[in-house]
């Protein structure tokens, strides 16, 4: 598959207003967004065969910023919050670390 046919194909996919340029940057912004789309859709492919109804990409506004949340489901115990991140690596941490 050229360069050419990516681009066109992720222009279907995921629906960019606008062509990408040519040159490295465009296609490690063009990879970075489709991984990305990857893992929203990851994510809600486990929600959805969990059975928990969600929005997604939800916009909060006040006044100077806004927020986006990936991922806002309802749980039977509650609400579920989720920012999706693709990144590759390892976290730790507990309950009282920074």
């Amino acid at each position: 598959m050229s360069v050419g046919d990516l681009r066109s194909l992720m222009a279907r996919l995921f629906h960019f207003a606008r062509p990408v340029a040519d040159g490295e940057a465009s296609l490690r912004k063009l990879r970075s967004v489709a991984i990305g789309a990857l893992g929203d859709a990851l994510v809600r492919a486990e929600l959805e065969v969990l059975g928990w109804p969600m929005l997604r990409n939800v916009i909060l506004g006040a006044p100077g910023r806004n927020v986006e949340i990936d991922h806002l489901a309802r749980a039977p115990g509650g609400v579920v919050v989720l920012e999706t991140k693709t990144y590759s690596g390892h976290v730790d941490g507990d309950l009282g670390s920074d």
